[in-house]
């Protein structure tokens, strides 16, 4: 009597092991996704705060990260662009003088699909209350501002929904 497998239940073991990969690689690379989007807010909230600060001395938003109290990583390689390895950092002010708007671009590995994460810091009139919102969309960075863009039929809107839990605002 010969021991062994027969070539049918190695076959069932193979396609078991290959359901299970299936499943489990895109729950992966959302967490790994996730992970990268959690830094990228992270260096976004103590930018924000800095720039509170600023505004609060100041009485005027900050144009250039130079202006800012804290380590804003550089791009290696380039001169003037910020961000970490997974996003490029943009600060801009809004043409009003009431908002600043910081924001962690992530360029995905299909072509043209791409993430950004916001924070909006809002100054009340009176200069004494900033409110502070976070979004996530999908678009280049131009659009930014407007969190509502969520392109559901591409990867980042996957990612998008699972860093904010399905809010797209305020999370």
């Amino acid at each position: 009597m010969k021991k062994g497998f027969t070539l049918v239940e190695l076959l069932v073991v193979v396609l078991i092991i290959a359901i299970l990969a299936a499943v489990a690689l895109p729950q992966y690379t959302t967490a790994v996704e996730r992970s990268r989007a959690t830094e990228a807010l992270t260096l976004m909230a103590a930018i924000g705060e800095s720039a509170q600060r600023y505004r609060f001395h100041q009485g005027v938003w900050p144009t250039r990260w130079s202006q800012l109290d804290v380590d804003i990583p550089k791009l290696s390689g380039e001169t003037n662009k910020y961000g970490g390895k997974n996003f490029q950092l943009y600060l801009c002010k809004s043409p009003d003088a009431f908002d600043c708007y910081i924001t962690a671009n992530r360029l995905l590995s299909e072509q043209d699909d791409q993430y950004h994460l916001t924070l909006r810091l809002t100054d009340s009139n009176d200069s004494t209350t900033i409110t502070v919102n976070r979004c996530c969309g999908s678009g280049s960075v131009t659009e930014a501002k407007n969190c509502n863009t969520v392109d559901n039929s591409k990867r980042s809107s996957v990612y998008c929904n699972s860093i904010t839990g399905g809010k797209n605002s305020n999370f």
